[in-house]
């Protein structure tokens, strides 16, 4: 996800999916992907939310104005057990 922040605080929100759980997972911390040099957060803070058994939502937020601003290279752990 990429986008122009004209104003800090601005935030850009997107669809993701994963594999059918048995219950909405807990989600953990973004973490930096140690299989890649390219963990990159330009000016953004990233979140995983609306966790259901399906999918959620990837939350992208400017941390200043006038940036172009995104995430690369980070993963999170899901975990639903019962």
């Amino acid at each position: 996800m990429m986008f122009y922040a004209s104003v800090a605080g601005q935030y850009m929100e997107a669809p993701i999916s994963w594999h059918e759980m048995r219950k909405a997972p807990l989600v953990a911390a973004l973490v930096a992907d140690p299989n890649t040099t390219q963990a990159n957060a330009n000016n953004a803070q990233n979140i995983i939310a609306r966790a259901t058994p399906y999918g959620g939502s990837c939350i992208l937020q400017a941390t200043s104005a006038g940036v172009t601003t995104y995430v690369t290279g980070y993963r999170a752990w899901l975990d639903a057990e019962i």
